[in-house]
């Protein structure tokens, strides 16, 4: 069964990257929700959190190099992850990564690479070091790359 594993995952890898849906930035989620600086849910400083991979959907600043499911999208990626795989075979050791989260959304400050592999190893949590923001509106789970132009004009109130 492990040659149908890693068959699985090779055949991924050379997926079209148009079928790949695209990680979320979190400047565009900000642009479409509208930032609160104001909102007393707004944290100056990070907390330590666990967070479910399945909440993580977007980048501060790295949108060409993973996709929403943060598969590397090009051979240094790649490299640079299997090199952190090999470091840490066993998953630990990891630093945590840092998040902000806006919303039911969270957006990756550090550790895409370890993100990537706790994906592949089938993790459902990571170890987080969170900083919490607020939007006008509430930022869902379901939203998508695609729903960034429908949102701008519903703007429900969120952190009262």
């Amino acid at each position: 069964m492990s040659w149908l594993r890693a068959f699985t995952a090779a055949l991924q890898r050379f997926r079209p990257r148009a079928k790949r849906a695209p990680l979320l930035v979190l400047a565009d989620a900000l642009a479409v929700f509208g930032h609160d600086p104001d909102a007393a849910c707004n944290e100056k400083d990070s907390k330590p959190d666990v967070v479910s991979l399945a909440r993580i959907v977007g980048t501060v600043a790295r949108p060409h190099d993973f996709d929403r499911t943060f598969r590397p999208l090009s051979p240094a990626v790649w490299a640079r992850r299997d090199r952190l795989a090999r470091r840490h075979s066993d998953g630990q050791g990891w630093n945590p990564i840092r998040l902000i989260h806006l919303g039911e959304l969270y957006f990756v400050e550090d550790g895409h690479h370890r993100i990537s592999l706790a994906h592949q190893r089938s993790q459902h949590r990571v170890d987080a070091i969170v900083r919490r923001m607020c939007t006008v509106p509430w930022a869902s789970a379901t939203f998508t790359h695609h729903d960034v132009s429908g949102v701008a004009s519903t703007r429900p109130s969120c952190c009262e």
